[in-house]
């Protein structure tokens, strides 16, 4: 043991004697040599040749890389505040906030694209500040595209991955050309997220348009607890055909036929046992006899599917006159057990189909170069065939929610746009004294930013 402590202190020796290596990352200053004897006069030394410095390679600037990489890079960021009628200062059961005043980032987007001749990528990320900071994906395509003669548009593309529900024209509109904050209220019951993951098809031959898409059913961003994923083997065929023409200058035409078909999913019931429960009917905290219930097993019950489809039909128009682009569109849809996003239709559950309609119509103004203005109605019943039990009679129940859009706004240099939107609600989503449904305070007011990137 002695003689392993000594052949340790000598390798400690050995290396702190060790000059240091040329390729150290060390910047030590040298240990200053002392002067020559006065009677020894050094020898003159020649100037030493300058040393040779090895230049760092700068990093590239991003827009060069991308540049050379052939990237089309897009984003935008929509930064909000918000006051509406229904916000307040409480926490329902379970925690969620019911405060609804506030600023919020709605969007902050960036998407990049990349074209070959026959081949192509896109993809996009969201993020937002709606429930607390998020970042997802809202899309991702891998594309096949056959290039049109001349540079027209391609007479057919292919894509797979996360894409867009070619259904009706509000829906395919991107968020960062949309005049209004938010699509319309049937559009966001239906098709609660824009996106959704499969396959699609689409070109577009003269003025006439054209998409398909086989897709899972369930877009981003529904309520109904599947959290994106596909429950069930049966997948929505959703499509549209229309026409986009300019017969002449100051006028444009669009407008389309929509359609999906599909299968939805009603999830089963787990097995339960027989269990005792008490309830303290008296209020005194002591259990007694007749405060115990048997409450008995049930048998576990399998899960189910269910049909749904949606039709639906659009116009747009556009007239170019002195004070700028009018444009007026227009949309209605009929669907069938369809409703994803705001009441979740079930009809194992409601124990009859659920039809909705839906519809809107609006009109923008420029006024100049540099401000708009708008209006928009739109109108939505969840359940066509709903009634309500009130005094012992069973009675038709109206649940139409309309809203009342006014909006305007300007267009400032640099791809900056800033706008402000009333909404006007007018629904039976609350009860008054005697029970009967009534209109539940819920306007609001918006004030949104956008800056393209």
């Amino acid at each position: 043991m002695r003689a392993l402590h000594v052949l340790c202190a000598v390798a400690v020796a050995v290396a702190l004697a060790a000059p240091a290596r040329a390729d150290d990352d060390l910047d030590v200053p040298a240990a200053p040599q002392p002067p020559p004897p006065p009677s020894e006069a050094p020898a003159p030394t020649p100037p030493a040749a300058p040393v040779a410095v090895e230049a760092r390679a700068q990093p590239a600037r991003l827009g060069a890389w991308v540049d050379a990489a052939k990237l089309d890079v897009r984003g935008y960021v929509q930064a909000q505040g918000q006051l509406d009628q229904e916000s307040q200062d409480q926490l329902m059961q379970g925690g969620a906030q019911l405060n609804r005043d506030g600023f919020v980032v709605r969007r902050a987007r960036i998407a990049v694209t990349r074209w070959w001749t026959y081949a192509g990528l896109a993809f996009e990320l969201d993020a937002n500040t709606i429930a607390g900071a998020a970042i997802g994906l809202r899309r991702a395509e891998a594309i096949l595209a056959w290039p049109g003669p001349g540079g027209d548009a391609p007479p057919v593309q292919v894509a797979v991955g996360l894409t867009d529900i070619p259904f009706g024209r509000e829906l395919i509109e991107p968020s960062q050309q949309r005049a209004f904050m938010e699509r319309s209220t049937a559009s966001l019951a239906l098709f609660p997220g824009e996106p959704d993951i499969g396959a699609r098809v689409w070109g577009a031959y003269r003025q006439f348009r054209y998409a398909l898409a086989v897709l899972a059913g369930e877009p981003i961003n529904e309520r109904n607890g599947f959290n994106r994923a596909d429950p069930n083997a049966a997948k929505d065929v959703v499509g549209r055909f229309g026409v986009d023409t300019a017969p002449v200058g100051w006028l444009t035409v669009a407008g389309g036929v929509s359609f999906v078909v599909g299968r939805g999913f009603h999830p089963g019931r787990d097995a339960t046992k027989d269990s005792l429960q008490w309830r303290d009917l008296n209020e005194n905290g002591a259990v007694e006899l007749g405060e115990l219930f048997s409450v008995p097993g049930a048998a576990a019950v399998p899960s189910s599917n269910f049909d749904r489809w949606a039709l639906g039909g659009d116009l747009a128009i556009g007239v170019r006159s002195a004070l700028g682009w009018t444009r007026f569109a227009a949309e209605v849809t009929v669907a069938s057990n369809l409703d994803r996003g705001l009441f979740i239709a079930d009809p194992v559950v409601a124990g009859s189909d659920l039809r909705h309609l839906g519809a809107y119509a609006l009109v923008m103004q420029d006024l100049g170069a540099h401000a708009f203005a708008g209006a928009r109605l739109d109108y939505y019943d969840p359940n066509l065939d709903a009634f309500d039990a009130r005094g012992g009679m069973l009675l038709p129940r109206d649940e139409t929610i309309t809203t009342i859009s006014a909006l305007g706004g300007a267009r400032l240099p640099h791809g900056v746009r800033l706008s402000v939107q009333l909404d006007l609600i007018l629904d039976h989503l609350a009860r008054d004294g005697q029970g009967v449904p009534a209109d539940l305070a819920n306007n609001r007011v918006t004030a949104r930013l956008q800056v393209d990137l």
